[in-house]
């Protein structure tokens, strides 16, 4: 299995749009976490408009750890399908639940690690990273962590000034090589991705193509068009899963397998 972590330093360059449509993409049955704390789920009034209540997600699963109670099979008990082999755990139903979730991100990372058996991949949405973050945890167990700006100067240097400390943490987990940079593009005057790893020194996984209404499916919830399944945004998103994942088969490949729940929370 692997855990793929979305996140971003800068401004709204679309972690969640992006995380929800590759879980869509992706090769294996895929299960999406929002692990946003800055922010309720947005997928709940957004892709699913709504159709579902509070009462299911990460916030029961919060609940769970609280009360020694968190494994593989409450996990499996809080998601909501999207589709066949597509499901999604919520985020947490308020900003304040945030504040008493610190303990909660590196068991749910231990157990996350286990749902090998179930056959699925997962994908994280971590919106913003902010400075040492409570969530550090889950970055350290993923197999690839994208970091999405958009290829302008102000995103560029916002996320440049900040990607050591995110650096130093994976490279404590002996991750250092997994840190990568997903572009997101914009119809504003953009960078050459040359240049992007030259100023950052993080490679560019791939590059996100700009297209609103195709987006506004996913975190909007907007009628797709025919014609979606064969867009340049899907093909983009497509192609940014496909090689991410080549990437996490090559490192897996000499590394071996994902460790166990009890030698991931040592």
């Amino acid at each position: 299995m692997a855990v793929i972590a979305l996140a971003s330093f800068s401004g709204a360059p679309g972690v969640t749009t992006t995380a929800l449509a590759m879980t869509f993409a992706w090769h294996r049955p895929a299960l999406l976490v929002e692990v946003d704390t800055a922010k309720t789920s947005s997928i709940l009034p957004g892709y699913l408009r709504g159709q579902f209540g509070r009462d299911r997600g990460l916030t029961a699963l919060a609940i769970a750890q609280q009360n020694n109670a968190l494994t593989a099979a409450e996990v499996m008990e809080q998601r909501i399908e999207l589709a066949p082999d597509r499901s999604v755990i919520l985020g947490l139903s308020s900003i304040v639940a945030a504040q008493s979730t610190t303990g909660l991100w590196s068991e749910l990372g231990a157990t996350l690690s286990t749902l090998d058996s179930a056959g699925m991949d997962v994908i994280l949405d971590v919106g913003r990273v902010s400075v040492r973050d409570p969530r550090s945890s889950l970055l350290q167990i993923a197999d690839s962590v994208q970091v999405l700006l958009r290829p302008t100067l102000p995103d560029i240097y916002t996320t440049a000034a900040q990607l050591t400390e995110l650096r130093d943490l994976l490279a404590q987990a002996g991750h250092r090589e997994y840190l990568e940079l997903l572009l997101v593009d914009t119809p504003l005057e953009t960078w050459p991705r040359a240049d992007i790893v030259k100023l950052t020194n993080v490679d560019v996984s791939a590059e996100i193509a700009y297209d609103p209404r195709s987006a506004a499916v996913y975190y909007a919830g907007a009628e797709p068009s025919r014609k979606l399944t064969r867009n340049s945004y899907t093909r983009s998103i497509t192609t940014a899963a496909d090689l991410i994942r080549a990437r996490i088969l090559k490192r897996q490949e000499l590394i071996g397998a994902r460790p166990t729940r009890q030698e991931t929370l040592g």
